[in-house]
């Protein structure tokens, strides 16, 4: 909040220009990336109201990946979640104790 009262943004309101494709182009596929990671173990940590990372998404994105895949849903939450959520804490522990290389 500003001095004034007006809202002050905490991140930069143009952060998204440089993903915007005036030019009449497709955005490129990342699929072929997310596909390499299948023999990787991948936790996603998804807020549940993101409009960046949608349910429908995250869903293909499991259904696409043939190795370890786990998800949290942080409820009420947008994009990102800030991962202090009391459901991210015990699910990053739990990934990191079975899959971190020790």
């Amino acid at each position: 909040m500003q001095p004034d009262g007006s809202i002050a943004f905490a991140y930069d309101p143009a952060i998204a220009q440089g993903f915007a494709a005036d030019d009449g182009t497709d955005p490129p596929d990342l699929w072929p990336l997310w596909q390499a990671l299948d023999a990787k173990p991948v936790l996603l940590v998804r807020g549940a109201l993101s409009d960046l990372l949608t349910a429908d998404t995250a869903l293909r994105m499991k259904q696409a990946h043939q190795g370890v895949f786990v998800q949290v849903d942080v409820p009420r939450r947008g994009h990102p979640p800030v991962l202090d959520e009391p459901e991210v804490l015990p699910a990053i522990r739990e990934f990191l104790a079975r899959h971190a290389a020790g």
